[in-house]
């Protein structure tokens, strides 16, 4: 048996008292510093789906999307409809966040297709932008 003393300063001294993690602590630093962990950690059923989810998302499914004027890479897989991701572009619109893959219907529903359409949908925004802003 140790001295009184000797237990009394151990337990004062930090460095020998370790940080005591909680069970919500522990889930806290995995969701915050996304700790993954392997299949061997998770249950069954979890590995399994977290299989396929790999497996699905592995292929991206749009390679570029144009928003308005801009046209930019897609970096990641985008799970959006197979008929969307016929062609891998996306056509986003600028004002209403409304999408296709149809370029067709792209112009068409920005009023490009015509004359009559674009000043139209510009005096349509021009009042949208005003009543904004």
């Amino acid at each position: 048996m140790a001295p009184r003393g000797q237990l009394h300063q151990a337990a004062e001294d930090p460095s020998t008292i370790g940080p005591v993690a909680t069970r919500s602590k522990t889930e806290i630093d995995k969701e915050f510093n996304h700790v993954e962990e392997s299949y061997e950690e998770m249950s069954a059923r979890t590995a399994v789906f977290e299989k396929q989810y790999a497996e699905a998302t592995k292929v991206k499914t749009i390679e570029v999307v144009r928003f308005g004027k801009l046209e930019m890479d897609a970096w990641y897989y985008s799970p959006y409809y197979p008929k969307i991701c016929e062609n891998g572009i996306l056509f986003v619109c600028q004002y209403c966040l409304v999408y296709t893959s149809d370029f067709e219907q792209y112009l068409h529903h920005t009023g490009m297709s015509g004359e009559d359409g674009l000043d139209e949908q510009k005096s349509e925004f021009g009042n949208l932008e005003k009543e904004v802003m």
